[in-house]
């Protein structure tokens, strides 16, 4: 995998540990909450988001819409991971523009493979 630069929005320590270790060979960005995510994609334009649904300080699609906004000329792939296993929720990521949507827990292969997938 390229060095890309991945903004990986996870509040889970155990999860953002998996994302270090399968994401080592790219340029990847930890934040925690909605909030940092949205002001670390004003300075920063991301390759890809890997982004968790269910933040300390809303919603993850919130995220999504922030990224359309501030980078409405470029698309930039989101992969949601979710442990969210409603359809409807899952249907709601993709509409609100999420090229991907997986489930918690997962194999690391799965995230790789997305990022692989997606960062053109």
């Amino acid at each position: 995998m390229n060095h890309k630069q991945i903004i990986v929005v996870e509040d889970d320590p155990i999860f953002q540990a998996v994302y270090l270790d399968t994401l080592r060979s790219a340029d990847a960005h930890f934040v925690t909450t909605s909030y940092r995510a949205q002001a670390l994609m004003t300075i920063m334009e991301p390759d890809i988001v890997i982004l968790d649904l269910g933040l300390p300080d809303g919603d993850g699609l919130e995220v999504i819409a922030a990224l359309i906004k501030t980078y409405p000329y470029k698309d930039i792939p989101v992969i949601v991971v979710t442990s969210s296993t409603d359809a409807e929720r899952h249907k709601a990521a993709i509409h609100a523009g999420a090229n991907a949507v997986i489930t918690k827990p997962f194999m690391p292969e799965q995230i790789r493979d997305a990022v692989t997938k997606y960062a053109l």
